[in-house]
């Protein structure tokens, strides 16, 4: 870490305790604002732009209203993040400022890609679950915080020495599948193998996920813009969302009690219900709970009673199907249909009861 940034660490944290620790809402926001305009704003759209153009595959020409509506949510869920923290007067619950700013961008970038590209988010996880689980292939990230995937020697090339890829000819690989099938889990490790070896040398896991979706003629059928009015069916018990901020507000409250719901249930239960949780699209639902700061991916992991590099690795892969949560629960594809139906079945009766007390004391 260079002195400079070293300095805006620790201006940045200082801010966020003079903030937290401030006697009165009045002396506080100050702190708030120029936490905000000076370090929190700058970094989320140094970040984003960073990760939508490393993301070009996705993105296409005209689209700078993405950048903006990841920006606004990541501000939207920080300014949550940051009131809460002031209302508990809890000053160690963010160790590192900056950090935790950019990792929620990162995860904000990553839940729009999901959310508008649904099929190749897919491709992305799969070629990244066979490069990590397949010799001699491996994926890593660079100084830059960019992931990289090729062959596992490649790692250690010297930036210098990186080819350009874009020159790279593949025009000879043509299609290699039905565009109309957009089926993800036909990508094979011969095709990897093939375009790796004709590019020869590390590439943006990103570009080369751009590169096989165009060899086999996968992309998605349509596109869900951040801003526009979505269903997000988490376990069926939540109500739709709404663009407004108000709204937004309110589902994230929603969230919050039943992420507290979540982990009262037994062991098992929460693990067949949050390693299948779907959206109404049939895409990781998970991921909302992170994305709105209710939780992080080292709790996540604790919730499930999972080591949290194993976990990790699933994340990629989420949701699971009830075969692969049966292989890492140790139980039968039925006991894991009952664990689930069961959870649901807790849960909708714990939230009907505490939406009825809260009509009552209102």
């Amino acid at each position: 870490m260079s002195g400079a940034d070293e300095q805006a660490r620790l201006d940045a944290e200082s801010l966020l305790r003079n903030f937290i620790s401030a006697e009165d809402p009045a002396s506080a926001e100050p702190f708030l604002d120029k936490l905000i305009s000076e370090h929190a704003e700058p970094l989320i759209r140094e970040k984003t732009r960073l990760k939508l153009k490393s993301g070009s595959i996705y993105v296409r020409e005209g689209e700078l209203q993405d950048e903006e509506d990841i920006c606004q949510e990541v501000l939207f869920q920080l300014l949550c993040r940051l009131r809460d923290l002031r209302e508990s007067g809890d000053l160690s619950a963010i160790a590192n400022f900056r950090g935790y700013v950019a990792t929620s961008t990162q995860n904000a970038y990553y839940g729009y890609l999901r959310l508008k590209y649904p099929v190749r988010s897919q491709l992305k996880n799969r070629i990244r679950y066979l490069m990590n689980h397949r010799p001699p292939f491996a994926t890593w990230e660079n100084g830059s915080g960019e992931f990289l995937c090729g062959r596992k020697e490649w790692r250690n090339r010297p930036p210098e020495s990186a080819i350009d890829y874009r020159q790279v000819d593949l025009s000879d690989f043509g299609h290699r599948s039905d565009a109309n099938t957009n089926n993800t889990h036909r990508v094979s490790m011969e095709l990897i193998a093939s375009l790796l070896s004709r590019i020869g040398g590390p590439i943006p896991l990103d570009e080369f996920v751009g590169i096989v979706a165009g060899v086999m003629g996968i992309c998605d059928p349509r596109e869900v813009g951040l801003g526009e009015e979505q269903e997000v069916a988490v376990c069926e018990l939540l109500p739709d969302p709404s663009p407004d901020a108000a709204s937004r507000l309110e589902q994230r409250l929603d969230l919050e009690r039943l992420w507290k719901e979540i982990c009262q249930l037994p062991p098992k239960q929460r693990a067949a219900l949050l390693l299948n949780l779907r959206d109404s699209r049939e895409c990781d639902a998970l991921i909302l709970f992170t994305m709105t700061g209710i939780t992080n991916l080292r709790q996540i992991a604790e919730v499930v009673d999972f080591p949290l590099d194993v976990f990790l690795d699933l994340w990629n892969r989420l949701p699971l199907d009830d075969n692969s949560i049966a292989e890492c629960l140790g139980v039968t594809r039925q006991q894991v249909i009952n664990l689930r139906k069961s959870a649901r079945e807790r849960l909708a009766r714990r939230l009907a009861t505490g939406t009825k007390r809260k009509i009552q004391a209102e």
